[in-house]
Formats: C-alpha cells, structure tokens, sequence
C-alpha cells in the first residue's frame, strides 16, 4: 500500500506541476481576447495606438513563450496586420518574416507576398519588394497572389505616370481589338 500511495502522491504533483504550467498560458490567451475584444470596440480599420501597441506586445510575447503552439504563427500575423494599420511597416515586414518559421502555417505564403507588398507600396524600398516576390514566385507558384506578384515585379521601377501611361496604352489595344471584332 506504500507503494500505492507514493503513486497516487507522484500522479497528483505531476497534475498539478502540469495545471501551474498551462495556467500562464491560458491567462496569457485570455488577455489577449480581452485585448482584441478592446480593439473592435474602437474603430478597427484606426485603432488606437496604444491599445494596437498593447495587443502587439501581448500577441510577439505569446508567440516567443510558447514557439511550437498553433496559435503563434497566427498571432505574429495578426501583430503585423495591426503594425500595418498604426504604419508601423518595417516591424510589419519583421514579424511576416518571422512566420516564415512555421512552414505548415495556412497563411505562409501570404506572409511572404505581404513582405514585398509593405516594402514596396509603403516602404519604397523597391530592392528588398523584389527580393520578396521572386522569393514569393518560386516558392509558390501556383499560389492565388502568384499573377499579382509578377504583375508587381513587371512594374517595380515605374514611377505612377509611368504606370498610368503603361495601363492606358493596353485599355486603348484591347478596345482597339474589341473594336476589329
């Protein structure tokens, strides 16, 4: 019976060693739904800088705590589609790059396409736009941005009277085509 009782005495430590350790997490979880809940009072497409910031915190440090969960990936998406919304874009650019460490993430791909987009419309900095959509391209090809992103890569360099003027010189072919139908 000794025996017994060391047993059941080593089985109920070992629950409650596991209970304390989930318990962090799981109010960590919490507070982070609190946090979002916080935000969609507010205006969500401008949230308040602060609260954005609070929630940005609580999303990298959830996701740096506990690196193999299946919600950190999710949640460093979701901080940088929050950076994005208060301009913060160089540590937008960061965290997508930083879901490139969970290949199986649904939104992987989409991280990546997200790089180039932020480093070229809101960054400027046409260089690293297209180092992250040939990336893009040949990782994923068959993804649904792949057109985009070679459309993107075509007319990186052109400045927006370039473009424009690229755009109505093919409206004007295909009305000329659709006109000799």
């Amino acid at each position: 019976t000794n025996n017994l009782m060391m047993k059941n005495y080593f089985l109920i430590a070992v629950l409650v060693v596991l209970a304390a350790c989930s318990r962090p997490q799981e109010h960590l979880m919490e507070q982070i739904t609190a946090a979002e809940k916080e935000l969609e009072m507010g205006n969500p497409d401008m949230p308040s800088f602060e609260r954005a910031d609070s929630l940005i915190k609580m999303y990298m440090n959830y996701a740096d705590q506990y690196k193999d969960d299946t919600l950190s990936p999710s949640y460093i998406y979701k901080a940088a589609e929050l950076c994005v919304k208060t301009g913060r874009y160089d540590q937008a650019v960061a965290h997508l790059g930083s879901v490139q460490r969970y290949p199986n993430f649904k939104k992987v791909g989409d991280a990546l396409f997200m790089q180039g987009f932020i480093s070229d419309t809101h960054l400027h900095d046409t260089v690293a736009a297209r180092k992250y959509y040939e990336k893009f391209r040949l990782t994923y090809p068959k993804h649904e941005f792949a057109d985009d992103a070679g459309y993107l890569l075509e007319n990186l360099n052109m400045s927006t009277e370039e473009l424009i003027s690229k755009l109505e010189s093919q409206q004007q072919a295909a009305d000329s085509l659709m006109a000799k139908q």
